[in-house]
């Protein structure tokens, strides 16, 4: 376990990494927090949430993970959580790994105390913007790549391959919009539970628009992927029937040709036309009046 204290006259800032559930029940029983809490805070997979215990008032936030694999594409793959114990003067978080804005937060703290509150809710107000933030590039990310792959569909190429990349990116979003719809109505309940506090409220007016756009920027951009999945399934069943008309009409074209074929190699004895001198020539001849016919056909009803 990693434990960075920052204190002053104001506030106690206690930020602990990756801690085990020894460590955590001592902490408990230091600092009075409930151990339900404490088994909420264990739990990886826990989704934000909002609980007030007594005097303490418990979040947890999900931020997302800048070291998650490519290919994550749910909840628990693509971020962290982030969990706070907080009152007027003691902010306590406990995450698993270093998160790059909480450090520049700690170092602000830690550099400049004179511009430290009388209360943590500054502070916590700006680990939840903290966490916000981390969801703004990735969408950036994705909203460049629907744009690539819609210019890439305008290329001849197998439309398939883009099903599959449209699917992941669609799956990686639905995860960001799950939770931010969560980090939503945590921040919504946070700001409620702290609107006796005049001075910060326009901080937490400016943290619950914020957790708004997030949400619904994340809502906008599933719609333009689910759009773009429509597309490209669309294409990619033009293409199948592109391939299927090909098919079809090599098909219409040898089926006359192959029965014809079939008759006269049955090698009966007593055939007609079997002793005919101009036999083969004239079935030839006729298999060719098919074809030219067939194919006619096919230019009047504009199949080719």
């Amino acid at each position: 376990m990693k434990q960075v204290v920052l204190e002053n006259a104001q506030f106690k800032w206690v930020d602990i990494v990756a801690p085990d559930p020894d460590e955590l029940a001592a902490l408990s029983a230091e600092y009075g927090i409930h151990p339900l809490a404490v088994q909420d805070c264990l739990d990886p997979r826990h989704l934000p949430k909002y609980e007030r215990i007594g005097p303490i008032t418990f979040v947890i936030l999900r931020a997302l993970d800048e070291q998650a694999a490519p290919d994550a594409d749910n909840v628990h793959t693509i971020t962290r959580k982030v969990a706070l114990f907080f009152n007027d003067q003691l902010l306590i978080t406990v995450h698993r790994a270093e998160q790059r804005f909480l450090e520049e937060l700690k170092s602000e703290a830690a550099n400049a105390p004179s511009r430290a509150k009388a209360r943590c809710e500054p502070q916590v107000v700006a680990i939840a913007n903290g966490v916000i933030d981390t969801y703004w590039k990735p969408l950036e990310e994705a909203e460049a790549r629907i744009a690539s792959i819609e210019e890439r569909q305008e290329r001849p190429r197998n439309h398939l391959n883009f099903v599959h990349e449209v699917f992941h990116l669609k799956r990686r979003i639905n995860a960001i919009r799950s939770t931010s719809r969560h980090i939503l109505e945590t921040v919504r309940k946070l700001t409620a539970g702290s609107a006796a506090s005049l001075p910060a409220a326009p901080r937490l007016n400016d943290l619950r628009e914020n957790a708004e756009s997030l949400y619904f920027a994340t809502d906008e951009i599933i719609e333009d992927v689910n759009s773009l999945l429509s597309l490209t399934l669309a294409v990619a069943d033009h293409e199948t029937n592109e391939i299927t008309k090909v098919l079809t009409i090599f098909a219409a074209f040898f089926l006359p040709l192959t029965f014809i074929v079939g008759v006269y190699g049955m090698n009966f004895d007593v055939m007609p036309e079997l002793r005919f001198t101009l036999g083969y020539p004239v079935v030839l001849g006729v298999m060719a009046v098919i074809c030219v016919g067939i194919y006619a056909w096919f230019r009047r009803k504009g199949w080719m």
